[in-house]
């Protein structure tokens, strides 16, 4: 199953996540994209570092909120 982590930090759970992917550890998924509202967010780094597709979507590109989560579900889609 194909999965799309969204993040806005360092991505500690993210790295633990493609850690025990990598390990075998737990099996039946695949990160398929990591999605970011913040630019700047080490989590994309850790992504990028492991070969999984990166898209920063912002909130303030956005009038409203349902527009920011149909642009989101939108990316996921493409990547399912």
């Amino acid at each position: 199953m194909k999965i799309a982590v969204l993040v806005s930090g360092s991505g500690t759970n993210l790295q633990t996540l493609i850690e025990k992917l990598h390990q075998d550890e737990i099996t039946g998924i695949e990160i398929a994209v990591v999605i970011s509202d913040r630019q700047k967010a080490y989590a994309l780094t850790r992504a990028k570092r492991a070969s999984i597709p990166t898209h920063v979507v912002k909130t303030g590109d956005f009038e409203n909120r349902v527009d920011f989560d149909a642009a989101i579900s939108k990316l996921i889609e493409h990547y399912a």
